[in-house]
């Protein structure tokens, strides 16, 4: 008689854990829902700044620094091996 005892208990113990896992995949869903929406947001503004870039509505990149302001602050600086 025991038997049907312990096997009506086993549904309501594994209840909880199924409850558990689903709220987990719930959860984990939602994660990557968030997370595809950034990432759509982020490729989307990469492809309008490269769009940008072409139609010249971003310049171009300042040149880098001449020497003459180098060796000033290496000088500055102290840093002799560099500015001579």
């Amino acid at each position: 008689m025991s038997t049907p005892a312990t096997i009506a208990t086993v549904p309501s113990l594994a209840s909880p854990t199924r409850t558990d896992t689903d709220r987990e995949q719930v959860v984990r869903r939602q994660q990557i829902d968030r997370l595809q929406q950034r990432l759509t947001t982020v490729r989307r503004r990469l492809d309008q700044a490269y769009l940008d870039k072409l139609d010249g509505r971003i310049p171009p990149p300042a040149p880098y620094p001449s020497n003459r302001c180098f060796l000033f602050v290496s000088a500055f600086l102290g840093i002799r091996e560099l500015a001579d």
